[in-house]
């Protein structure tokens, strides 16, 4: 279990990191979870223009909206509920900025990584709105739970947004508590899920606490998931976390900052790239 680490990012946000700090550097494919929640006059300063190479951005709004733009010609807000997916691969200057009108932002921003075959393919981009995304629920005794599929296929349940290269899948995940008054506060929610064994999985609880594979899961903390077929879940308060499984790629991880490629020279080569203007040129 890892508990995330709180740091700063663009220019100057408070964010909470659970992948990508000294206690868990990658889980292969998985880069980089940021855990952004703010009330304060940071979020405001946002995350001005940077650039990315060699991997896949997914940044999901739970409360507030961000505004995306970037060097593909995009420019797009998504609202509470939403997710914006970003291929950066060859290269990509973006920006993300919070709506300076939201009063609280809380969301999420996932990092996975592309096989060094896709990592200078062309870049490509993709925004889908709450109700764009598959989201089901059941509430019934302790069976009290929904599910917002945001990346990938579940259960018969498919997400606009499918990465070929990793399989992966990400789940926002909500136990009791459904409609602001749960009935069965107080009595344990159990969720039964199939899962793939044959992936790298992931648990992120963001509010209450969860147990899951022997463990008790509080805020704020990520637990990395055994090889299973079935994961089962149980909370006696209402909890939310996000669930997420890939095929990993088993390929060297060197990152630069906001590159990450197989070679130290490839990192090199891409900050050369940044440097002189060429980043997100592609040559035929």
């Amino acid at each position: 279990m890892v508990a995330a680490m709180p740091t700063t990012d663009g220019a100057g946000v408070h964010i909470h990191r659970a992948i990508g700090t000294p206690a868990l550097r990658h889980l292969d494919p998985f880069l980089l979870l940021d855990h952004l929640h703010s009330t304060g006059t940071d979020r405001v300063a946002g995350f001005p223009d940077h650039p990315h190479r060699g991997m896949c951005t997914l940044t999901y709004m739970l409360r507030g909206s961000m505004q995306h733009r970037d060097s593909m010609g995009h420019r797009d807000t998504v609202h509470a509920g939403g997710i914006q997916w970003m291929q950066a691969a060859h290269g990509v200057i973006h920006a993300e900025m919070p709506q300076p009108d939201d009063g609280e932002l809380l969301g999420f921003q996932l990092w996975l990584n592309l096989p060094a075959a896709a990592k200078l393919s062309a870049p490509a981009y993709s925004q889908h709105q709450a109700a764009d995304l598959p989201y089901w629920q059941q509430r019934d005794g302790n069976q009290n739970w929904s599910m917002r599929l945001l990346l990938g296929s579940h259960a018969g349940h498919h997400a606009p947004v499918q990465d070929a290269h990793t399989d992966a899948l990400l789940l926002d995940v909500r136990l009791g508590d459904l409609h602001g008054a749960d009935p069965h506060k107080g009595s344990q929610q159990e969720l039964v899920l199939p899962w793939r064994s044959d992936h790298t999985g992931f648990a992120y609880c963001y509010e209450g606490n969860v147990a899951l594979a022997g463990q008790t899961l509080p805020a704020r903390h990520l637990l990395p998931l055994p090889a299973t077929n079935r994961l089962v879940l149980s909370s006696q308060q209402s909890a939310r976390l996000l669930l997420a499984s890939g095929r990993p790629l088993r390929e060297p991880i060197v990152q630069g900052g906001p590159f990450v490629m197989n070679t130290q020279a490839e990192i090199v080569q891409a900050i050369a790239d940044y440097r002189n203007g060429t980043l997100t040129r592609m040559t035929a």
